[in-house]
């Protein structure tokens, strides 16, 4: 009896083992089929720093205002003075984020990425008179961010203890 249920179980493990065997050939068909469909190399490194440095020297337009005709031919474009865009009491880049100066090298900057609050505390380095963000630095979400400054006071006090 025992040979019978040992030849039974023998017998299931093969079936099910040749089943998971089939499964696992169609599955790699399968991904072979659509690696092939549709091949999609990895960029390079080089190719994503090139990729960033183009965007840096990119020249961003901003659209004039809608011409809007005047019945009054003494309101002519050139003797209507442009209003000023509004200014902002931070400096602002090109991308819209706000960088503040730390040293010569470190940057604090706020800046908006895929639609979150990041506050980057960055090293920089020059290159071709341009400033360049490292490796060497934090991104703070917006809790994290919010965190941070309810912690200012006690990280002050402990400071002001240690001198």
């Amino acid at each position: 009896m025992e040979k019978n249920s040992d030849l039974i179980k023998d017998k299931s493990i093969k079936k099910l083992r040749d089943e998971a065997e089939k499964l696992a050939e169609e599955a790699l068909q399968d991904m072979l089929k659509s690696e092939n469909s549709s091949p999609k190399p990895k960029p390079k490194k080089r190719d994503l720093k090139s990729k960033y440095k183009s965007t840096q020297n990119t020249l961003h337009l901003i659209p004039s205002p809608p011409n809007t005709a005047s019945p009054n031919p003494s309101n002519s474009p050139s003797s209507t003075p442009l209003p000023n865009p509004p200014s902002s009491k931070f400096p602002t880049e090109s991308d819209g984020s706000i960088k503040f100066a730390v040293t010569t090298k470190k940057f604090v900057k706020a800046k908006k990425f895929r639609g979150k609050l990041y506050v980057d505390f960055r090293n920089y380095f020059e290159k071709d008179g341009s400033m360049l963000p490292t490796k060497k630095g934090i991104a703070l979400d917006e809790g994290k961010w919010e965190k941070l400054k309810s912690l200012m006071p006690e990280i002050n006090d402990a400071v002001k203890g240690l001198l």
